[in-house]
């Protein structure tokens, strides 16, 4: 299907014609996400320490060869951790999370076929290692046939 033409009569009385940008990639669209984009950046120069310590694991393709970003906007929501790849989230909560709002938040995003995972921030401080098996029981569960490769820097 043909996307729509923006038409504009140009001043040599020719016409030019362009094709409308995709939803969500007008300059309205950037402007309405510019808030959001500041706030991602503040998150991620002022991270938790549970949220250093799996962001450790995770960057560099450390976990299963996989690429993660961190503090990445989607949608209205800021995620913590993210393989777009795999639309696996990662989630580090402190006790501001649980509740209604998160379950909305989840909803939204598996209707949009993401995975979340959540972990208390005790957790990842105290049972690391348990966490990161989660994360590679679930990257595994998401993509049959693949078995996961342990990435530079992962330590057993």
């Amino acid at each position: 299907m043909k996307r729509p033409e923006f038409t504009q009569s140009l001043p040599s009385g020719t016409r030019a014609t362009s094709p409308l940008p995709h939803p969500g990639e007008g300059a309205g669209e950037r402007a309405k996400r510019a808030p959001l984009l500041k706030h991602a950046k503040t998150l991620r120069t002022h991270q938790t320490e549970a949220e250093q310590k799996l962001w450790y694991h995770l960057r560099a393709k450390r976990l299963c060869g996989l690429k993660f970003k961190r503090q990445k906007p989607i949608g209205p929501y800021i995620v913590d951790f993210v393989c777009m790849e795999h639309r696996l989230i990662v989630e580090a909560d402190g006790g501001q999370h649980g509740g209604a709002k998160d379950e909305k938040r989840d909803a939204w995003f598996a209707g949009r076929g993401y995975t979340v995972l959540r972990f208390w921030n005790h957790e990842i401080l105290n049972e690391t290692d348990a966490v990161l098996e989660r994360i590679r029981e679930t990257f595994s569960a998401l993509s049959p046939g693949s078995s996961p490769v342990h990435g530079r820097g992962e330590h057993e």
